[in-house]
C-alpha cells in the first residue's frame, strides 16, 4: 500500500512524526520513553493512536487504519451513548449523524485528531446523568473524559472545557430551581474537584505552559509560546469563526445541493469579509436539514407538548434532557461565531473576542461547531423516537420505512464528491530521488517562493493577480525530507526583506540571499507531487488549498549566472548555487 487517505496538509506531518518515531526515537529511547517523550508529548493519546499500529504494520497502512478506526469509533461510541437514552433505531440515527457529518469527513482528510470526536457524546451523556444525580462519581468520570479529549486534541479539549462550563451553568440554574440553595456548596466543591483532576491529568500538556507563565521555560519553549500567542489577531478570529449559514448549507461538493451552496457562499463573499465563511475544512459544521427537522420536532414535542420517553425517564425527565440539549447546542453555537460582527455601524461581540485575551493560542472557533452537531444528533434521536411512536399507530412497518428514509437522507445530505482524498505518497518525485542520491548533506531551498511582496503565504482571494505565485507547499518540504535527508530552509527561515528579494531566480539579489544562508541546491517544482499528477481516483485538485496551482511554477527561462542547472526532470529542475 503506497497511498494514504487525505489531502496534503497535517496528514503528511503525522506520517513524518510516525516515521521519526520508528527510525529515531524508538531505537534511541526505547518503547515507553519514546512513546511519552516524543516530539508530540502534549497530545499523548493521539500519539498512542498513531504510533502503536505503526509497530506492526507498514507506515501507510497504519495511518489508514487509524483513519478508518476513527470513523468506526465515532459511530460505535455515539451509538452506545445514545442507547442509554433511546431505542436501537433512534440511537443508530444519532450515531449516523455524528459519524457521517461533514465535520468528521473533512477534518479526517487533514487533521485526524480533530475528527476524533468520540469523547464528546460520552461527555454529553455523563452530564445528562449528572444533572439528575449530582454525585461525585460523575464529576470524576467527566474530569477523566475531558482530560482524554484534551490529550487527544488541544482544540477539542479546549472546547470541551467551554462545553463543561456551559453545562455546569445549566446545572446550577436547574438545581437552584429544583432544590433551592441546598446544592450551591456542593456545586462549587464539584467545580474545584473537576478543575483539580483535569489539571493533574493534563500536566504532560500544560507543564511547559506553566513553566512559560512562571518565567523558567527554556528559550525554545518561550519562543514556541510567544509565536503561538502572537500568531492570531482580531481579523483571524473573525475569519475563523462559523457563520450561521454554515450549519444549514450542504457541502459545495454535494451532487444535488452543491451548486446552490456555492452560490450562497459567493453571494456573501461579495460583502464584507466579516460575512465570509472559513475555508475548508473549518466551515464543515453542516447539521443536515433532516437532523435539524427531527431535532426541532423532538424539542417541540418534549418541551411544549409534554411527550416523554419511558427509557429516558429512568435517566432524567425527558423535558429536562431536551432543554439541556437545546441549551448546550445554542451555547456552543454562540461560542463558534466570529469574534465581532458589524451591522449598520453597530459592533456585536461574541465569546471568542473575550476568550482570546485569556487563551490567545486558539483562533479557529468554528471548530466548536462539532459540539452543536453532537447535541443536535441526540435531539434528532429524541425526535425520531417520538415520530416513530406516532407513525406506528397507523402502520406497523412505518417505523422501519421512516428509519430507512431518514438514514438515506442523512447520508445523502452529507455526501461530498470532490476527488477521492487519496495521496500516492509512495511515488517519490524524480527531483527528490536525485537529491537522495547526493551524499553531501547540504542545505536546499524549494521553489516557487511568494512573489506578492507584501502578502507572504496568504490565500487566494478573488482580487489576487493571476501572476502571483505562492510558496511551495511547506508540508511537502517537511514530508519529502524523510526521502532526501537534506536540511531544508523553509520560507520562514528568511526575513521579510529577504523574502521580497527571494522569488526571482534571475536576480543577483536572490543569489546573494541564498549564498548568505549557505544554500547549495535550489529545487524548482514544475508539478505538484500529489495533486493532479496521477489519474483518477487520485485527486485532481486540492479543495483544502485553493492556491495549490500557484505553488508550482514553470522552469525559469532565465536565471542568474550563479545558478548552475545540474538536473532536470518532468517534475522539476535542480540548480546548484555556485
Amino acid at each position: 500500500m503506497n497511498f494514504v487517505f487525505g489531502y496534503p496538509s497535517d496528514s503528511l506531518g503525522y506520517l513524518v512524526y510516525m516515521y521519526d518515531w520508528l527510525h529515531t526515537d524508538l531505537p534511541r529511547l526505547g518503547f515507553l520513553r519514546s512513546l511519552f517523550f516524543t516530539p508530540m508529548p502534549q497530545q499523548p493519546v493521539l500519539s498512542i493512536f498513531l504510533l502503536l499500529p505503526a509497530l506492526i504494520l507498514p507506515l501507510f497502512t497504519a495511518y489508514n487504519l487509524v483513519v478508518g478506526l476513527t470513523f468506526l469509533a465515532n459511530f460505535v461510541i455515539t451509538y452506545l451513548c445514545a442507547r442509554t437514552l433511546f431505542s436501537l433505531r433512534s440511537s443508530f440515527v444519532s450515531a449516523l449523524i455524528v459519524a457521517s457529518s461533514n465535520f468528521v469527513q473533512w477534518q479526517s482528510t487533514r487533521s485526524i485528531e480533530m475528527a476524533m470526536v468520540f469523547w464528546l457524546p460520552v461527555m454529553t451523556v455523563i452530564f445528562i446523568k449528572f444533572i439528575r444525580n449530582p454525585k461525585l462519581k460523575y464529576i470524576l468520570v467527566l474530569s477523566l473524559v475531558s482530560s482524554l479529549s484534551f490529550l487527544t486534541s488541544f482544540y477539542l479539549g479546549y472546547f470541551s472545557l467551554l462545553f463543561t462550563g456551559g453545562s455546569l451553568i445549566f446545572a446550577l440554574f436547574y438545581w437552584t430551581f429544583v432544590y433551592g440553595h441546598r446544592l450551591i456548596g456542593r456545586f462549587f466543591f464539584y467545580v474545584v474537584v473537576l478543575a483539580s483532576v483535569f489539571i493533574t491529568l493534563t500536566l504532560t500538556s500544560t507543564w511547559s505552559l506553566i513553566g512559560y507563565r512562571l518565567g523558567y521555560a527554556p528559550p525554545t519553549t518561550r519562543q514556541y509560546f510567544q509565536t503561538s500567542f502572537n500568531r492570531s489577531d482580531l481579523n483571524e478570529l473573525v475569519a475563523f469563526g462559523a457563520r450561521p449559514w454554515d450549519y444549514f448549507l450542504p457541502s459545495v461538493y454535494n451532487p444535488l445541493f452543491g451548486r446552490f451552496s456555492q452560490e450562497v457562499y459567493t453571494f456573501f463573499q461579495s460583502r464584507s469579509f466579516q460575512f465570509w465563511s472559513p475555508y475548508l475544512p473549518e466551515r464543515s459544521d453542516y447539521l443536515t436539514i433532516t437532523a435539524f427537522i427531527l431535532a426541532v420536532f423532538g424539542a417541540y414535542m418534549a418541551i411544549f407538548r409534554g411527550k416523554v420517553l419511558p427509557k429516558l425517564e429512568r435517566v432524567e425527565p425527558t423535558r429536562v434532557v431536551t432543554v439541556y440539549l437545546v441549551f448546550v447546542s445554542l451555547f456552543m453555537f454562540w461560542v463558534s461565531l466570529p469574534a465581532e460582527i458589524t451591522l449598520k455601524g453597530v459592533n456585536f461581540y461574541f465569546p471568542s473576542f473575550f476568550l482570546h485575551g485569556i487563551f490567545p493560542m486558539f483562533r479557529v472557533y468554528a471548530r466548536a461547531g462539532i459540539f452543536v452537531v453532537v447535541a443536535i444528533a441526540f435531539l434528532a434521536g429524541l425526535g425520531f423516537e417520538l415520530l416513530k411512536e406516532r407513525l406506528s399507530a397507523f402502520y406497523k412497518y412505518s417505523a422501519w420505512i421512516i428509519f430507512v428514509a431518514v438514514c438515506f437522507l442523512i447520508l445523502f445530505e452529507n455526501i461530498t464528491l470532490p476527488s477521492l482524498p487519496v495521496m500516492a505518497v509512495g511515488n517519490v518525485p524524480q527531483v527528490y530521488r536525485w537529491l537522495s542520491m547526493q551524499k553531501d548533506n547540504v542545505p536546499i531551498v524549494e521553489y516557487p517562493k511568494d512573489n506578492s511582496l507584501v502578502d507572504f503565504g496568504g490565500g487566494c482571494p478573488v482580487w489576487l493577480d493571476s501572476n502571483v505565485r505562492r510558496d511551495y507547499n511547506g508540508i511537502y518540504e517537511f514530508y519529502y525530507q524523510t526521502v532526501h535527508q537534506h536540511p531544508v530552509l523553509p520560507a520562514g527561515a528568511f526575513s521579510n526583506r529577504e523574502r521580497q528579494l527571494l522569488w526571482d531566480l534571475s536576480s543577483r539579489e536572490t543569489y546573494n540571499v541564498l549564498k548568505s544562508h549557505k544554500v547549495v541546491y535550489v529545487v524548482v517544482h514544475t508539478k505538484d507531487p500529489l495533486i493532479g499528477l496521477y489519474p483518477p481516483p487520485y485527486p485532481q485538485f486540492n479543495p483544502l488549498d485553493e492556491c495549490w496551482m500557484r505553488r508550482i511554477m514553470d522552469n525559469p527561462s532565465k536565471t542568474y549566472s550563479g545558478f548552475k542547472e545540474v538536473a532536470k526532470f518532468s517534475d522539476g529542475v535542480v540548480y546548484k548555487v555556485e
